[in-house]
């Protein structure tokens, strides 16, 4: 018995150092201005992520499957113009989203099949549902978000909802 404790709690511990190189690498890759597209699948094992005010662009698909994430905050100064296909796609466990007034469109399924269940739009947001060819999913940027059910608007102009909701 002891024994395997002593095996089980070894697995535990390489484990959780795993994780912790995978979110040192995320981390070291968000440093610049991107986020890859699946950089290396580390980001599915994040539960947190606060992306730096350096990142201008986060790419397709970045934290799809992330079924772990439950906390997406953006810096306070944020320079993101574009949430991108997918980006957030089946993140089941993330709840809400404020997105940042240096937003202004937010890309097809990019929340399509998560977890969300309330979302902010910052004042800049113009456009949500621009189609692209990087997607395979089909619908609008909240497609099966059946949870969702509340959308706060903070800009004072027009947005375009393409493929939103579907």
């Amino acid at each position: 018995d002891r024994e395997r404790e002593r095996r089980d709690a070894r697995k535990d511990e390489e484990a959780a150092e795993r994780d912790d190189e995978a979110g040192e690498r995320l981390q070291h890759d968000v440093a610049g201005h991107h986020v890859d597209e699946q950089p290396d699948r580390q980001a599915d094992r994040l539960t947190e992520f606060v992306l730096p005010d350096t990142v201008s662009h986060i790419g397709h698909h970045a934290f799809v499957y992330n079924f772990k994430l439950t906390s997406f905050l953006f810096g306070e100064n944020s320079r993101v113009r574009v949430i991108s296909t997918a980006t957030f796609a089946y993140t089941s466990s993330l709840k809400t989203m404020i997105i940042p007034d240096s937003v202004i469109s937010i890309h097809a399924v990019a929340f399509a099949r998560s977890g969300i269940k309330s979302i902010t739009l910052g004042r800049n947001v113009s456009a949500v549902g621009l189609e692209t060819l990087h997607s395979d999913l089909p619908g609008g940027v909240f497609a099966d978000c059946t949870l969702l059910s509340s959308v706060t608007i903070l800009s004072e102009g027009t947005i375009k909802f393409l493929a939103a909701f579907d």
